[in-house]
């Protein structure tokens, strides 16, 4: 399938990086937030003390038996991006932290890549821990590394200076509260249709699954179920760190790759930022609603209206 600029895409992140691959797509920057495996496929929800279920499972597409299959899946889909990466380019992605060490030795020995920063974002609204068992997880990182430019006659790499010095000084972590309100994406799922709501002007659009090949992914969230349910994207990043590393590691007009897209917060945040961008995710329901999104953006330019 050919792959053009400014478009979303549904399918698997490998087939989708191969499809960039035979399209000849170079981009400038790969920026991600790829699956952690942090769906716990055992215990489906955890229950707080004297208050009501969380779910726990995000998806069959965050599941893994094991660390071994995680990095498996991880490092062969950072070898498909590798090869539509320009030289010098910049790789940045989210991670946990118990894994992204593993993923910056692999980028290092394997390719040369070279470590530009490990960015904190620190939640100033963090989950609570609900057991009292541990500290709260307050924060989460953003690995951002830079391909090799070229190489000497001794293989000797060279790193070109891009970044973006024009900016002010900024540290390696970002203060800000975990996705909520007008910027959080969110539907209700009818057994028929999906509901979308427009704060401002309280449009509701209407969608029947089947004209939109949602049909499987309707019946699989509702597993029988005849009744409506609010759903929200477990993930979404927060547009105020994505820009963070649009802004400083690359420039306007660049291509921005996105394999893991979700509910749209990293193309959005390029659009916002006058950068070009590939986006895809495996769901169809999170992409239909990534394209909602930027349809609404590209028509008003406002991107904070979504309850």
């Amino acid at each position: 399938m050919e792959v053009t600029r400014d478009n979303i895409y549904t399918n698997d992140a490998n087939f989708f990086l191969d499809d960039c691959k035979e399209s000849g797509i170079e981009s400038d920057m790969i920026f991600t937030d790829p699956p952690y495996g942090v769906s716990n496929k055992k215990n489906k929800t955890i229950t707080r003390p004297y208050w009501t279920d969380i779910e726990m499972h995000y998806g069959e597409w965050d599941v893994f038996d094991d660390k071994k299959e995680l990095l498996a899946f991880t490092f062969n889909w950072i070898d498909k991006a590798h090869l539509i990466l320009k030289d010098g380019g910049f790789f940045a992605s989210f991670f946990d932290s118990d894994h992204i060490n593993f993923i910056s030795a692999y980028l290092k020995s394997k390719y040369k890549y070279k470590v530009k920063n490990l960015i904190a974002w620190c939640k100033t609204d963090p989950t609570p821990q609900y057991h009292g068992k541990k500290l709260q997880n307050g924060w989460e990182m953003i690995g951002i590394w830079q391909k090799p430019s070229s190489f000497d006659d001794k293989g000797k790499p060279f790193y070109e200076d891009l970044f973006r010095k024009d900016h002010h000084q900024h540290p390696d972590w970002i203060h800000t509260a975990i996705i909520s309100g007008k910027e959080r994406a969110s539907a209700t799922i009818y057994p028929d249709r999906y509901k979308y709501k427009v704060s401002k002007s309280l449009r509701r659009i209407s969608v029947n699954p089947s004209e939109k090949g949602l049909k499987n992914i309707n019946e699989n969230i509702w597993n029988g179920k005849k009744e409506k349910k609010p759903i929200r994207h477990p993930n979404q990043k927060p547009m105020k760190v994505c820009e963070l590393v649009i802004r400083y590691f690359s420039k306007m007009d660049d291509l921005i790759v996105d394999p893991f897209c979700g509910s749209g917060s990293i193309p959005l945040s390029c659009k916002d930022n006058y950068r070009d961008f590939i986006a895809n995710d495996i769901d169809k329901l999170w992409t239909y609603i990534a394209k909602y999104r930027m349809k609404v953006f590209t028509s008003t330019r406002k991107l904070y209206s979504f309850i």
